[in-house]
């Protein structure tokens, strides 16, 4: 299901306000893509306690490998958990090499994988 951007945004901020007791507790963050030679897309779904459920598709209309879009989607998806004000968070993918390089067990020498894995890092820091 695609939620448009502002009714997205909306959510967020309403749940953000939610007492502080709930954002503890462990949240989990499920992040999917797809890509071609010419565009891709990302699945996001952030899970919450009491069946709290974000669910959105991206559009990535832009030239883009596996590892790029996964990259994608988990740069999303953790932006959500940030402004929902999540504090625990599981992540769970099927890229087996993105997570490796997040947990710095594998390295990238790619100049844009670089970026993106600095951004991911900054954002679970």
């Amino acid at each position: 299901m695609t939620i448009k951007a502002q009714v997205l945004a909306d959510f967020v901020v309403e749940l953000a306000s939610e007492p502080n007791q709930q954002k503890r507790e462990s949240w989990m963050l499920h992040v999917d893509r797809s890509s071609t030679s010419s565009a891709g897309g990302a699945r996001i779904l952030l899970q919450g306690p009491g069946g709290v459920e974000i669910e959105i598709a991206a559009e990535l209309d832009f030239p883009t490998t596996n590892n790029k879009a996964e990259y994608e989607s988990r740069i999303i998806g953790l932006e959500m958990a940030l402004e929902a004000g999540v504090m625990q968070l599981d992540i769970y993918t099927d890229s087996q090499l993105v997570a490796m390089q997040i947990e710095g067990s594998d390295e990238t020498r790619e100049w844009l994988m670089m970026r993106y894995l600095r951004k991911v890092r900054d954002l679970i820091s």
